[in-house]
Formats: structure tokens, C-alpha cells, sequence
């Protein structure tokens, strides 16, 4: 994967992830009223999709049966890069500090995160 997912693929890619091996019609339940769209769009994401290498299918009977040929933590490191990729370092602290301050952060979220830095830390002192 080279390029950053649009909003849309992000959906799809979701609904695969939680549930690979759907249908058409279970990709369309699966995504649910997150976007209003006709059959033929969702037909034409996922073969894009398909064209692109993001997600596969195989044939049974008269079904394809889609699933996720990249991981998600494959996307979320290409995206991140993506994001930082257009800062200075000193801009993608600010970037990362707002991003988690605007979050939902759980308390077992910030202690991983804590958790995570102190790590880092030690990595840079074996340095």
C-alpha cells in the first residue's frame, strides 16, 4: 500500500476487517447507513479496491466472497506516515500532543501510552 485510504475505503476496509469472507450484500449490511449509497457504488469501491490490491475475493457458486488482502495495522502505519510525513518534527509533536488531547483517551489508553514512551526512552538511553 502507497498511497493513504480515502474515507470510503477506510469503511470498506473496516467491514472486511471485522468480517472478512462477505458478500456484496454482506459488505452493504455491514457498513450499515455509513454512506447513502446505490448498489453500483458499492460495486464500483470494491472493485477498485480489488484493481488497487487492497482486498480479494474468491468465487463460490455465483458469490464472491471479499476479504482484506492488507492488514490494519499495515494501513494505520502507512496513514501515520502519510500524516507526518507533511510536518517538521517539532510541528508533529504539536500534531500528535492535540491529537490526544482532542481524543477519548480511556485511562488504560493513556497508561499504554505512557507505557509506550518509556519504552522509547530506554531505547534512546541504549543508544
Amino acid at each position: 500500500m502507497k498511497k493513504s485510504l480515502s474515507k470510503p475505503e477506510w469503511a470498506l476496509m473496516e467491514a472486511l476487517w471485522q468480517k472478512p469472507d462477505l458478500t456484496m450484500s454482506g459488505i452493504i449490511e455491514a457498513m450499515g447507513d455509513t454512506f447513502e449509497w446505490k448498489y453500483n457504488t458499492y460495486v464500483t469501491y470494491v472493485k477498485r479496491m480489488c484493481d488497487k490490491g487492497l482486498i480479494g475475493y474468491r468465487r463460490l457458486g455465483r458469490d464472491n466472497f471479499y476479504y482484506p488482502l492488507v492488514e490494519k495495522a499495515q494501513c494505520f502505519m502507512e496513514e501515520s506516515r502519510h500524516i507526518l510525513d507533511k510536518f517538521s518534527s517539532r510541528s508533529a509533536k504539536n500534531l500528535l500532543v492535540y491529537m490526544i488531547r482532542d481524543s477519548e483517551l480511556t485511562a488504560t489508553d493513556r497508561e499504554e501510552l505512557k507505557t509506550l514512551l518509556d519504552e522509547l526512552n530506554k531505547e534512546d538511553v541504549n543508544k
